[in-house]
């Protein structure tokens, strides 16, 4: 039998127990499509943004410490791609119709999408597996796009694919972040507040209204999405997920990422009653296979590692 390779890295096998968190992080993740869409319902989604964010930074910043001034630049450019890109994107388009179900399958094309800026800003080589797994999606996309019932759903679709593009480009801002330093992972989740609450504000009362007539006439289940909003998809699922990211090799825990549509479209049909589409399916299992082609390495003999 030939000796293992002294450079290959040895993975820690996830133990049961945390095998679980990862599946509860990734399903509470699913399902925030659905409490997004009952939340945008009453509220103005740029406003809700704003919410989240603001909330975050004055239950967490106490506990955590200042970032270094060299790093305050690229907070503030994270602010506007993830806080006012991504996730405000992602609420607009939750609002203006589209599927909590459908947009939980098409907006994991920024998985590859996230390779593609890899390769654009920061030189990194996009190989054959992350080519395949772009084209995939963006087939899977085509797909999706071309279902009859999402195609009444379009603007919404284009708008949250826009988000996913904004999610792909914040990753290579935060790798840059960390090349100025070492950023405790809940930093992001605090001190993206300062710097995207204004803005979304701003743009909140200039294109939306009725944010004060929303905050009065709040009812039980716009109060329970935003405590899943805020206590399950922020706090509880992203404390769970960089627990699992400081024991477990990167890849071992983000193919998980891979289940969250499963639990988005689960969400949708249950608890929304929304359907799917045949050309819905076949997409979504080819932007599910592009994520998965992305995130796996074939290593020697039958089996798959992850990376």
């Amino acid at each position: 039998m030939k000796a293992a390779s002294a450079s290959a890295p040895v993975l820690t096998p996830m133990t049961p127990a945390h095998i679980l968190l990862a599946l509860l992080v990734v399903a509470i993740w699913g399902c925030n499509f659905v409490a997004v869409k009952v939340a945008t319902a009453a509220i103005p989604p740029l406003f809700l943004v704003a919410l989240r964010f603001g909330v975050l930074f004055l239950l967490l910043a106490p506990f955590l410490p200042m970032p270094r001034r060299s790093q305050i630049p690229k907070l503030a450019a994270i602010g506007m791609t993830l806080g006012v890109g991504h996730f405000g994107l992602m609420f607009v388009a939750l609002s203006l119709g589209v599927d909590a179900s459908t947009l939980s399958v098409a907006i994991q094309i920024e998985v590859p999408f996230a390779a593609l800026c890899a390769m654009l800003v920061l030189g990194e080589r996009m190989g054959p597996r992350q080519i395949a797994g772009l084209v995939l999606g963006m087939i899977g996309v085509a797909l999706v796009a071309g279902d009859p019932k999402v195609l009444t759903q379009l603007d919404g679709l284009g708008v949250g694919l826009m988000a996913g593009g904004f999610w792909a480009y914040s990753n290579i801002q935060i790798k840059q972040l960390g090349q100025l330093g070492a950023v405790p992972p809940q930093m992001l989740n605090a001190w993206l507040g300062p710097f995207c609450v204004l803005p979304l504000l701003a743009l909140s009362f200039i294109f939306e209204s009725g944010q004060g007539d929303a905050l009065s006439a709040l009812n039980w289940q716009t109060i329970a999405a935003l405590a899943y909003i805020l206590g399950g998809a922020s706090l509880v699922a992203y404390g769970a997920w960089y627990f699992l990211l400081g024991r477990y090799s990167v890849g071992q825990v983000t193919i998980y990422m891979l289940l969250v549509p499963v639990f988005g479209v689960l969400g949708g049909v249950v608890m929304m009653g929304e359907t799917l589409g045949l050309l819905e399916m076949i997409g979504g299992a080819l932007i599910v296979s592009g994520v998965a082609v992305v995130q796996l390495r074939r290593l020697p003999g039958p089996l798959r590692r992850l990376r």
